[in-house]
């Protein structure tokens, strides 16, 4: 079988902030239609990385690189963030990523942007987050945790985009609604959209990547497949609490 194509590379990435870099020399690849994993402990640089990726911080070294199938490559590191997004990048926030005083409708009309139009890809992506179609008059603002988290994944998948960053998506979530977001996130796979992933939740990470990577102190630790991850004892004692192989999450 041939390996599939890198959509995303990062090369020697350097960023930080005021003096201080956060991540020094980072590099990794992700591959398309793929779930990549980043983990790590607190302060590792995950989330930095994301924001430099993004272009929402600018990076200090080291080069940001789309692939396009026929082998041509595009360096967006100095590429605006409004300019990634019309690339095919989209990043989910920790925080602040919907409207609570809006309707699910109107969050994802406003993912969509103003003079875009709206009804085929709403359609599509109520489709794919068939929990929200019920609710789309709902206010965001009374809502579950969960629900929100599944509103702000669908306010960027509106825009079809073709590679996903998400930060942190399970913080703060009831163990059941961090199953429904990895049950969608599985989905958004098979959809065909490629995901970088940062998450705290390391077990339940590893076990569904593709390919991971263990970020420490600002630079690559680890990386491989993430079930082979979850199951190597030095990663287990290191970053995981120990017992190689536990159950996720």
């Amino acid at each position: 079988m041939t390996a599939p194509s890198p959509f995303l590379v990062a090369e020697d990435l350097v960023a930080g902030y005021g003096e201080a870099d956060v991540i020094s020399g980072v590099s990794l690849s992700v591959a398309r239609a793929s779930l990549v994993a980043i983990v790590g402990p607190n302060g590792a640089g995950k989330s930095t990385l994301l924001r430099a990726l993004f272009g929402l911080l600018p990076p200090r070294g080291g080069r940001v690189l789309l692939l396009e199938e026929g082998g041509s490559a595009l360096d967006v590191t100095r590429v605006a963030v409004h300019r990634r997004a019309a690339l095919g990048m989209a990043l989910v926030p920790q925080l602040d990523n919907i409207f609570p005083n809006l309707s699910v409708r109107e969050n994802l009309e406003l993912g969509l942007g103003l003079r875009r139009p709206s009804g085929e890809q709403l359609a599509e992506v109520l489709e794919l987050f068939p929990m929200l179609a019920a609710r789309a008059g709902t206010r965001c603002g009374t809502l579950s945790g969960g629900q929100r988290q599944m509103v702000a994944l669908a306010r960027a998948m509106v825009r079809r985009p073709r590679l996903l960053l998400l930060d942190e998506p399970s913080a703060g979530l009831a163990p059941s609604a961090v199953e429904e977001l990895f049950d969608q996130l599985a989905a958004i796979k098979v959809n065909g959209t490629t995901m970088l992933l940062v998450e705290q939740n390391a077990r339940r990470a590893l076990s569904e990547a593709d390919w991971a990577y263990v970020l420490d102190m600002g630079r690559n630790r680890f990386e491989g497949p993430g079930p082979s991850l979850l199951a190597d004892e030095r990663i287990a004692e290191l970053y995981l609490g120990g017992l190689a192989g536990a159950p996720a999450g």
